[in-house]
């Protein structure tokens, strides 16, 4: 499989930094993960476990601040892309969910000590909020790190 274009620029940053003298690995100590990509003075590196935050719905961290990126669903054959807050986590272990009003399209995250919290066991009849489970993270050590990503679970859509 051939390396994406970020990856490839990343070696070249590197080659260059050696090039200059520069020991690479220095630049690396102390990052950070952001929005999937490791963030250093010089160059940027893709983590294995910030991979996993990546797409559609994908979600960064700072301090207590949850934002998601690349927000985006599907209504019938419309894709629709709102504007969705970042959400300020009041817990170490949360459930994260997006909350989209199907009646006028907004989204909004939330969060819950358990999944039921966040989707709710049963729809009520005249809800008009998917509620769409996307992570579970934990905070360890003053960071959060996401523990499962539920982005690519089977969604069935069918209430009667």
């Amino acid at each position: 499989m051939a390396e994406d274009k970020q990856i490839q620029e990343l070696r070249q940053q590197i080659m260059l930094l050696q090039a200059q003298g520069q020991d690479a690995k220095t630049h690396l100590e102390g990052a950070t993960p952001y929005r999937g990509i490791v963030e250093t003075d010089t160059i940027y590196l893709r983590t294995k476990t910030a991979d996993a935050a990546q797409g559609p719905w994908g979600i960064t961290f700072s301090g207590n601040a949850a934002t998601c990126i690349d927000c985006v669903y599907m209504r019938g054959p419309v894709t629709l892309v709102p504007t969705v807050a970042a959400l300020t986590l009041a817990l170490e272990d949360a459930y994260i969910a997006a909350h989209i009003d199907l009646a006028d399209g907004t989204a909004e995250l939330v969060e819950g000590a358990s999944i039921g919290a966040v989707t709710d066991a049963e729809p009520l009849d005249d809800d008009t909020t998917y509620k769409l489970l996307l992570y579970h993270a934990v905070k360890t050590d003053g960071a959060w790190a996401v523990t499962m990503d539920y982005r690519a679970a089977a969604q069935l859509g069918v209430r009667l």
